[in-house]
C-alpha cells in the first residue's frame, strides 16, 4: 500500500488513529504526506502511525507532528 501526497489528521481511535498497520505481510510506504493532530485513546499506542505484527513501513519526506497518545504519540512499532 502506498500513501502519497496525503494529509491524515484529526482522527481518534484506541490505537493507531492515523495509520494502523497490523497484518504481518503488510508493507506500507508513506511519502510526501502530513500526519498530524491524531489522538490514540485507551491503550494509546501510535496516535500518528502504529506498526504491529511484523508489518513494515517506510516513511520519507513526511511530517508527523502534534499527535497525542500514551505510548508513541507520533510512531509506535511492536513486533
Amino acid at each position: 500500500m502506498t500513501i502519497s501526497d496525503t494529509a491524515i489528521h484529526d482522527n481518534t481511535s484506541g490505537n493507531g488513529a492515523g495509520v494502523y498497520i497490523v497484518a504481518s505481510s503488510t508493507v506500507v510506504t508513506i511519502s510526501n504526506s502530513n500526519i498530524y493532530q491524531n489522538t490514540a485513546t485507551g491503550e494509546g499506542y501510535g496516535a500518528g502511525v502504529l506498526v504491529s505484527a511484523s508489518g513494515s513501513v517506510t516513511i520519507s519526506n513526511s511530517n508527523i507532528s502534534s499527535n497525542c497518545g500514551r505510548s508513541g504519540g507520533g510512531v509506535a512499532v511492536f513486533n
